[in-house]
């Protein structure tokens, strides 16, 4: 049992990345793994400047999927041409 250690967590190497997936979008395949990680590394969600959801649709979702603890929801004042 090897593990990744990027500073502030560390992640198992092989044991969280599962066997190869597949979905689609916008008509073509596209292949990924999925990677497992703590909930609480994530702390602060950035929404880009044309996103539509609704911030309570988002912190709905987060619960469902068990991020429990708190998530600061922003919105990007970037451009995607910058």
């Amino acid at each position: 049992y090897q593990t990744l250690d990027t500073g502030r967590y560390e992640y198992p190497e092989s044991s969280s990345i599962k066997d190869l997936k597949y979905r689609i979008s916008n008509n073509q395949i596209i292949s990924y793994y999925e990677l497992g990680f703590p909930k609480d590394a994530v702390s602060e969600l950035i929404l880009g400047p044309n996103n539509k959801f609704k911030e309570s649709d988002i912190v709905n979702f987060l619960q469902y999927n068990g991020f429990e603890h708190s998530i600061k929801i922003l919105k990007s004042k970037a451009s995607y041409g910058a």
